[in-house]
């Protein structure tokens, strides 16, 4: 089983995500900020990469996630199997998958929820029917290992770039986070940081949430300014750039 974690709003304090099951999607995510820097204790999202997840099995939240669970009608002893943990991540220690609401219940690890507020309205990030989303998603998971399948998460960052082998060659599949033509409250938050860098870059519309022909020659103007490929669509590394333009 493989679960992804498409992180597609990086905050100054949380960042919100999508979470997918063998590409089908799932919820919605929110975790720490994402961080360029040395991590910062509860204040730092996991890095981008691939990870296993095995059942935890001790522990205060194993311990309270099972009561609860034993207890709670529709579902009794033996549903609640053991937290879900990341493992082996550099740096990290106990990331467990679990329900909470904002990024003070996250301390590095990734909360679920059927809903979620946008950064631009809430630093803080906010999701909710937080434990709906965990009741849906863990059984999927738990089952898989019970039957001893290998469970892996992958966490993507915005237009990741990854290399891929095709015919003993190492090419890059590029996935671009937006594109001309989008629109919505991560067109509008992608507008608001090309402001940021140059207040003056879309003097007609302005952050109108539409990615329209405006929004793309502002884009190829900051991505020619920071010496990147003027391609008009937001990849891993203009995301990067337009990164260090969210105001503190």
């Amino acid at each position: 089983m493989k679960l992804e974690v498409k992180r597609t709003q990086l905050g100054i304090d949380a960042t919100n995500g999508e979470l997918y099951i063998d590409n089908v999607r799932e919820c919605f995510t929110l975790e720490d900020e994402v961080r360029d820097g040395p991590k910062v204790y509860g204040e730092t999202a996991v890095p981008a990469g691939e990870y296993e997840i095995t059942f935890r099995t001790v522990g205060g939240f194993h311990t309270k996630l099972k009561k609860y669970y034993d207890n709670k009608e529709g579902f009794g002893p033996g549903w609640h199997k053991g937290s879900l943990w990341v493992r082996d991540i550099p740096g990290f220690e106990f990331i467990l998958i679990h329900p909470g609401n904002d990024d003070s219940d996250t301390l590095g690890c990734l909360l679920v929820g059927q809903t979620q507020q946008d950064l631009d309205k809430n630093k803080d990030g906010f999701i909710g029917r937080s434990r709906a989303a965990y009741e849906a998603l863990y059984p999927k998971v738990r089952d898989a290992l019970l039957a001893g399948e290998k469970v892996t998460i992958k966490y993507t960052n915005l237009g990741q770039v990854e290399p891929e082998p095709v015919n003993d060659k190492i090419v890059k599949k590029e996935e671009h986070l937006l594109n001309k033509g989008d629109n919505g409250l991560n067109v509008k938050f992608l507008q608001n940081l090309l402001l940021s860098w140059d207040s003056g870059c879309l003097p007609k519309f302005g952050a109108d949430s539409d990615f329209g022909g405006e929004t793309l020659e502002a884009v190829k103007g900051f991505q020619s300014s920071h010496g990147l490929d003027p391609s008009g669509s937001i990849d891993f590394m203009t995301a990067i750039a337009l990164s260090k333009y969210v105001k503190e």
